[in-house]
């Protein structure tokens, strides 16, 4: 598990996967978050678990506050996210299914 809880960082450092190849669970809690994209995550393919709470996501690409619909999809292995407490997006979602109907909900409430 790799853990970020009120760490006061608005993206997360690059180059963690150097030094945590394995990490299957992303943590990041009260700890100001403002932009996370597919990038971040692409050198996590075994993650399964996301719990990104009660930080204040915004990515201003195009001038609007955004999580990009297709975040998770290089994430074969994601099994659960938790994006409550959020800008915009206050969910969880739990399989496949449930994942891409919370990112089809956050991409409607940014229209």
């Amino acid at each position: 598990m790799l853990l970020f809880e009120r760490q006061k960082t608005e993206y997360l450092p690059q180059g963690l996967n150097k030094f945590f190849p394995n990490v299957n669970n992303l943590v990041v809690m009260e700890s100001e978050l403002k932009h996370l994209t597919k990038h971040d995550l692409k050198n996590f393919p075994k993650l399964k678990n996301i719990f990104i709470a009660r930080n204040n996501i915004e990515s201003k690409d195009n001038n609007i506050k955004h999580i990009g619909r297709d975040i998770f999809k290089p994430l074969k292995q994601l099994e659960s996210v938790n994006l409550e407490g959020n800008i915009c997006i206050n969910e969880n979602a739990s399989g496949h299914n449930g994942i891409e109907t919370m990112m089809e909900k956050a991409t409607a409430c940014y229209q």
